[in-house]
């Protein structure tokens, strides 16, 4: 049932976008322009920011990042004591 619902909520969407769509080619006006021209200038910008990251360079100093900050919590845990079966595998890596 929940995929029948689910389908006719999508359905009745598309079917409302395409008849705002008519609505304002007939008038030859659009519904909230200003709200629309804001929300178009921001998606361009995320869609240039998106295209002109450097995906790899980016994970990998997360990678980085997130294994120093493992390795610093392993081998200075809040605790106060030291871990030595995981600073060994620590000192393994790069």
């Amino acid at each position: 049932m929940s995929y029948l619902l689910g389908t006719v909520i999508t359905f009745a969407a598309v079917l409302l976008f395409v008849v705002i769509l008519v609505i304002e080619r007939t008038r030859e006006r659009k519904f909230f322009p200003t709200i629309r021209a804001r929300f178009d200038s921001r998606v361009e910008r995320t869609i240039y920011i998106v295209e002109h990251i450097d995906w790899g360079a980016f994970f990998g100093h997360v990678l980085k990042l997130s294994l120093e900050k493992i390795a610093h919590d392993v081998v200075h845990p809040r605790s106060g004591r030291v871990l030595p079966v995981m600073t060994s595998i620590i000192v393994v890596l790069p």
